[in-house]
Order: C-alpha cells, then structure tokens, then sequence
C-alpha cells in the first residue's frame, strides 16, 4: 500500500511538471512566426541592379522595395570576411549582389542555399573597387550594415536549397558574373607558386594566388585571407577544377573560395612549352630577363616593368617624350616548337588613354631571327592574330588574346616579338601592357 501510494506522489509531480502549472484546459504548442511569410518581393535583383548609374544609389527610410536571392559564400573559415554574396537562382543565375555586413559568424544562420528576402529601406548601393555592393552608409559611401540591424534586413526564410556553381570560362570574365558562385575547370596553380601556401604563414596579410588555365593559358587571380583557418596549408600542385565566388579589385579579377573543399587539383599538371608572367620586374624599370632582346629602334623609350595591386605586367608608352617616332621591341627568348602539332599563343593586353582609329601595338613571329639586336631588321617577321585592348576598351582592362595559332611557325628556334610603333609628338602615344605570354601545345 505504502509503495502504491508513492507511485502515485511521483507521478502526480511529473504531472506538475510537465504542465508548467498550467490550472485549465490549454495544452497548445506556442506560436513561432516565422518572419518571411508575409513578405512578398516586389522588384528583382537584376530590377536592383538596373537601378545604378554610377554613382550612389539611397533606398529611402520609407522604401517598400523587396527582392529575393540565395546565399552562396559562407565566412565559416575566414577566407571571406564581413561581406555575404548573394544570386538569384541557386541552379541558374543570371545576377548577382555583394552585401556588406559589419558582423562574423554568418554562415550559422545564413548557410549556403539559403533562400532570403532583402528589404531595402534605409540601404545603399554603390560600386566597391569596380563590384556592385548593397550597405549601410560610411560617409559619402557604402558601408557596412550595422551587427544589430543587419537581420531586419536579411530575412532569413526555412528555405535552403542546392547551389550549383556556374560553369564558366575566361571569355566569360565580367562584371556581368560578379558575386556569383562559379566553376572554372582544367586550372593549375602557376609554375613559380609551387610550394606556397594558400596565404602568409607568419602575418595576417592577404596575398594573391595566381592560376592558369590548360586549355586556353590565361591566367585569374585566387584572393586568400591571411585570417582564413587554411592559410598555411600548401596550396595543391595539380590540375583540375576550383569553385569560387567570382569578384574583382578594380581591373583584377578575383576568385574567393569558401573552403578548400573548392579547390580539387588532383590531375597531372599540363606543361607550357614557354611562359612569362613577368613575376621578376622591377616597376618603371628597365626589362632586362634571360634571353630576351628589349630593343629601342626609334626615340628613347624602352619597354619597362609594370606593377599594379600585386600583378607585373610589361608596359611601353611614349607619352611626353615628344620624340616623331618611337619604336620599342620585345622579343622573347627562342622557344623549340619542333615537337609540336598545334601549339598556340596566349596573353593579355591593356590599354590607357587610346587613341581612335589607332593601334600601336603589333604581335609578331619569326623562325629565322638569329637572336641579336643586329638581326631585328634582317629576319622574316610575319603578324599574328591576336585580340588587343584598344579604343573599344576601358582603360586599364585586361583583354585575352585568344588561341594564336602557331601551327605554321613549327621549327626548333620561335622568336615572338611585341613591337610598339607610336608618335609621342602626335599624342599617338597610348600606353600599353602585356601580361602572361605562354605557349603550349593544344
């Protein structure tokens, strides 16, 4: 009896328990609103973006403006900080956003794939280094959105879906693509990087990796945080594909991965018959590299070395010499195509301050140079067909040669020239760039 009575104590204090001292009928479950369901987007991203004209954009207090987009960075490494890219189709997209947010940690909440709805009101919107952002207000620009608020303008929705990255190439590189989650396929770490980490192991710097392609050799900077968890990690020796945030800074181009689950090198590297990337320039200087001929046959003026945000480039320009004519060459060391069937030719060019209707620059090759300056004017020098920045670019945009074709030079000494012929006392003086210069076989 005793026993059955204290069965019925225990029992009658697990019900008090579990009732929370209720004293009626109402068991309900508490009511948890979830935030979303009554909103309703009212405008597109790509409506958004359309929106800017090229300077700031300011979505009033009082803006009802709505768009939906998905989440597709994630800062759980560090690599990408106090910024979230967002596009707006996870499978599909045909836009994409950068928002600055002035808070770590998103990722817990905002996971990549998740579906949200961005309220506009009390927002801004601005070009940052040359990528469209949405902020708050740091004096007379984007900034980031305050920690406290930035939820009130990202709502968070129960939706999470799968992000296939966009499959792209170099011909698709363009603000058209920025804060987009992309995949790049048959890519490899450049030769002189080889050992790196993927950043600094000792500071907090963040330094620039820089891959080329296999297939059509132009090059696309990897941007690595000196915060990120995997910085001192090798960076992998192989060929393959990587998936990345595609962004820039200003003209450079720009890749931010998430993890290095982005990066899968494990192919065998592919082997460039010749490449220059111009890594051991001085700035303003000189050209002077093994092998090469920088040869001045008209004014003064000589190709010199080039940096701009940790990229080195070739550079000639005649501006201000005020000299009728200016004529610089540079010709690569000889290259042996002799086992060869179909190798071809890459680079990049830039320009500065065109001028219309003229090209200075002229790309040639020669089989028969025998290597001095004495035989410049001596040997056959035919032109190739390769695309040039010129009047229809910006300045300072980067521009692919394309696949130059050099099937009908096969021989065991390829001399390829980059001849500049302007007239600074004319002003038909612009300045120009190359960048890596690299043959292979296709």
């Amino acid at each position: 009896m005793k026993k059955l009575f204290l069965l019925l104590s225990i029992g009658c204090l697990l019900a008090v328990f579990q009732t929370s001292c209720v004293n009626d009928d109402d068991y309900s479950i508490p009511n948890i609103v979830d935030p979303s369901i009554d909103i309703k987007p009212n405008i597109t991203l790509d409506g958004v973006k359309q929106m800017y004209t090229g300077s700031l954009i300011e979505f009033g207090a009082d803006s009802d403006l709505i768009f939906e987009a998905y989440v597709v960075s994630s800062d759980e490494t560090g690599n990408i900080y106090k910024v979230m890219y967002l596009q707006d189709d996870p499978t599909d997209p045909t836009q994409g956003i950068a928002i600055s947010i002035d808070a770590t940690n998103t990722y817990v909440k905002y996971n990549v794939g998740r579906k949200v709805y961005v309220k506009l009101a009390g927002l801004y919107m601005n070009a940052l280094n040359g990528v469209l952002t949405i902020g708050g207000l740091n004096g007379s620009n984007v900034g980031r959105i305050s920690e406290f608020t930035y939820e009130d303008h990202l709502v968070r929705t129960p939706e999470t879906m799968m992000v296939t990255p966009k499959l792209i190439t170099s011909a698709d590189f363009s603000p058209a693509i920025h804060s987009m989650l992309v995949k790049l396929e048959d890519y490899q770490l450049i030769e002189t990087q080889l050992g790196d980490a993927y950043a600094n192991y000792d500071n907090t710097f963040s330094v620039n990796r820089t891959l080329v392609s296999c297939s059509g050799g132009e090059n696309v900077v990897m941007r690595n945080s000196g915060f990120a968890t995997f910085k001192s990690q090798t960076f992998p020796e192989g060929r393959g594909s990587v998936v990345a945030v595609f962004s820039a800074y200003n003209s450079t181009n720009q890749l931010f991965i998430r993890s290095t689950e982005d990066v899968q090198f494990e192919g065998t590297r592919c082997k460039a018959l010749f490449e220059e990337n111009f890594s051991s320039v001085t700035d303003n200087q000189k050209i002077e590299l093994p092998g090469w001929i920088n040869f001045t046959q008209a004014g003064t003026r000589d190709w010199n070395g080039g940096e701009f945000n940790d990229d080195k480039y070739a550079k000639f320009s005649p501006f201000g010499a005020n000299e009728p004519e200016n004529i610089g060459w540079l010709i690569t060391p000889a290259i042996d195509l002799n086992e060869t069937t179909d190798p071809l030719l890459t680079f990049e060019s830039a320009t500065a301050y065109p001028v219309d209707g003229f090209q200075p620059l002229e790309i040639l090759v020669s089989t028969d140079f025998d290597g001095t300056e004495a035989g410049i004017p001596n040997a056959t020098w035919n032109v190739l067909n390769a695309t040039l920045a010129g009047p229809g670019n910006s300045n300072f945009e980067v521009v692919p040669s394309g696949e130059v074709s050099l099937a009908s030079n096969i021989s065991d000494q390829v001399y390829i020239a980059y001849r500049y012929t302007g007239n600074s006392a004319d002003n038909q003086s612009p300045l120009m760039q190359i960048y890596n210069i690299k043959v292979f076989e296709k």
